[in-house]
């Protein structure tokens, strides 16, 4: 987009909305105010060259905060001081709790071994804390108290689980799987005693004592889902293995985000090529990566895939994170240019990444398993990195590389990446899908500021990531050294109540691409309706009929200017700019 056009775009938002009273619509948006960062903390590098990153957080039932991460150097968390065991840039994986009530770090502790170590997702269930990422040392790293050995110089999943208490924590048990290519755990859930862990494994791998064998080239990715059983008594830390899973086919997959409700486990990734989920075939567009959102169910002989569906483009597309509630399944990550995702057309024409958030619906009586629902996708370079539920809000978190609109808020970026929070309301009720935009802030500063992690407690969200000073959120400014980056903790109070407006106008019409400049395609209008083109000031500038799908196709053609329009059928509207 131009910055004229940008210049317009963001008038418009305003205008807009004053031409819409006057015109008789109804708008678009559940449009508020975002709250106002409150805190924020960063991670105190106390030796030159110092680095660390806030990759997992969760929250427990008091409103603590516990993360994980990596460093390098040596680093201050509260009263631990916690060095790295490798040279200066080999990093050691660290988790913490965040003490709330009285607003300082309670405890910090630290693994992994001479090589790059890091810690990526985090779970609880009680005072038990559970860690996973991966190792990058043959030569022993140690985890929760446990010694464990790399099957190769490149690296391994481990999980790990600690438990928290008033006087600090104490060790529990730790494993880890992988063969000789790269192992990564990305996330973990807790369901009771069930430990579930997703990540990648590259080429034959053995993970919870489950062998999983790889293409005969031995170099394919794969995503895995795996499981362990806490057995660990009030007095004796102990696990056994479950099971593990991994598709198959020539494709390649990529496994990132985890949820598990129940006996129900949804992962959600990449995938590239033809990939088949015991079943389930999948195969990306044009040979690219594409999303994947699969749901297993945990049985006594191992995981069983219910459904898996993909979405995407001709470019690169993958889900980064999922979360579920009852039924509603909710994925956010990143799509590449033009593409459809849980049946919805997202994105805009060439190859620029947006974030996106999208709901599907786990139907068992369904004959796909699921239903599709709705989607949206931000503008700017951004990808969604995290997802958090509460009710009906949706919580994104992310980074964002260029100006864009996020939950139809308009964000500037302050150099470099910044990162952005977002905040939706899922309206679906029945079969009718539906959502609105709320709100959407940002913080950062001229570096690279990165939103990895996301975690509710109430009306309070607590964002984590990376940060390279001076970064700012709100009122609240991070200093420190100017590099390298530094892991950040960052909250807000949502007090902000939830629309109860019907979404029915807002998520029916859609139009692609946008912006556009020749031929714009309309869908979500009613049957053999009239179609109009407005100016922001309510001058007719073109009409058309949609067909009998409710879809039309708008011609952007000379005397129309570079600007924003209104698009109008019946009582709906959305913006339209023309570049």
């Amino acid at each position: 987009m131009s910055s004229r056009l940008g210049a317009l775009y963001q008038f418009s938002r305003t205008f807009l909305g004053c031409c819409l009273v006057y015109l008789g619509l109804v708008p678009t948006v559940a449009q508020a105010q975002a709250p106002a960062w409150q805190q924020a903390w960063s991670i105190s590098p106390m030796s030159q060259g110092a680095t660390s990153v806030v990759r997992g957080t969760a929250v427990d039932a008091s409103g603590n905060v516990f993360v994980t991460g990596a460093f390098s150097g040596t680093i201050l968390l509260g009263p631990t001081l916690l060095t790295s065991a490798g040279n200066s840039s080999a990093t050691d994986m660290f988790a913490a709790k965040w003490d709330a009530a009285a607003g300082r770090w309670a405890w910090a502790t630290q693994g992994g071994g001479i090589g790059s170590d890091s810690g990526i997702g985090i779970a609880l269930n009680g005072s038990a804390v559970y860690v996973t990422g991966y190792f990058a040392s043959n030569s022993g790293a140690v985890f929760s108290g446990q010694a464990l050995t790399g099957t190769t110089q490149s690296q391994d999943m481990f999980v790990a689980r600690y438990t928290s208490s008033e006087a600090g924590f104490q060790p529990g048990w730790a494993t880890s799987g992988g063969g000789l290519g790269s192992d990564v755990g990305y996330s973990v859930a807790v369901v009771g005693a069930s430990v579930y862990v997703v990540g990648t494994t590259r080429g034959s791998a053995t993970v919870a004592g489950q062998v999983l064998t790889g293409t005969a080239s031995g170099t394919t990715t794969r995503v895995y889902l795996a499981k362990y059983i806490d057995t660990s008594t009030s007095t004796v830390a102990s696990f056994s293995n479950g099971w593990a899973s991994a598709p198959s086919g020539t494709g390649e997959s990529f496994g990132f985000g985890l949820a598990a409700q129940g006996s129900r486990i949804y992962v959600s990734g990449g995938i590239s090529g033809a990939v088949n989920f015991t079943g389930q075939a999948l195969t990306s567009i044009n040979g690219s990566s594409d999303l994947f959102l699969a749901a297993y169910t945990d049985t006594p002989t191992g995981a069983l895939v219910n459904w898996a569906t993909s979405g995407g483009g001709a470019n690169s597309d993958h889900g980064g994170a999922v979360a579920v509630q009852g039924a509603a399944v909710y994925v956010t990550g990143l799509v590449s240019g033009p593409g459809t995702i849980a049946g919805q057309p997202l994105g805009s024409a060439g190859t620029n990444q947006h974030m996106f958030v999208a709901r599907y619906t786990d139907d068992p009586a369904a004959a796909t398993g699921f239903h599709n629902g709705w989607a949206a996708s931000g503008t700017g370079n951004s990808q969604g990195l995290e997802i958090a539920v509460s009710g009906t809000k949706i919580y994104v978190a992310g980074v964002f590389a260029s100006n864009a609109v996020m939950a139809g808020a308009t964000l500037l970026n302050s150099g470099g990446q910044d990162v952005f929070l977002a905040r939706y309301t899922d309206t679906s009720t029945g079969s009718a899908s539906g959502f609105l935009n709320n709100w959407a802030t940002s913080g950062g500063g001229r570096g690279a500021d990165v939103g990895y992690s996301l975690a509710l407690s109430g009306n309070r969200v607590y964002v984590g990531g990376t940060s390279e000073a001076p970064a700012v959120f709100g009122s609240q400014t991070l200093a420190g050294p100017t590099a390298p980056a530094a892991g950040f903790l960052a909250s807000l109070t949502d007090n902000i109540a939830t629309s109860t407006r019907s979404s029915a106008a807002q998520t029916t019409l859609r139009l692609f691409p946008n912006p556009g400049r020749a031929a714009v395609r309309l869908t979500g209008a009613a049957p053999h309706a009239q179609v109009q083109v407005l100016t922001l000031l309510g001058q007719l500038v073109y009409t058309t009929t949609a067909d009998a799908a409710g879809t039309a196709s708008l011609l952007l053609t000379e005397p129309l200017t570079e600007a924003i329009y209104m698009v109008r059928t019946g009582r709906q509207v959305v913006r339209l700019a023309r570049q």
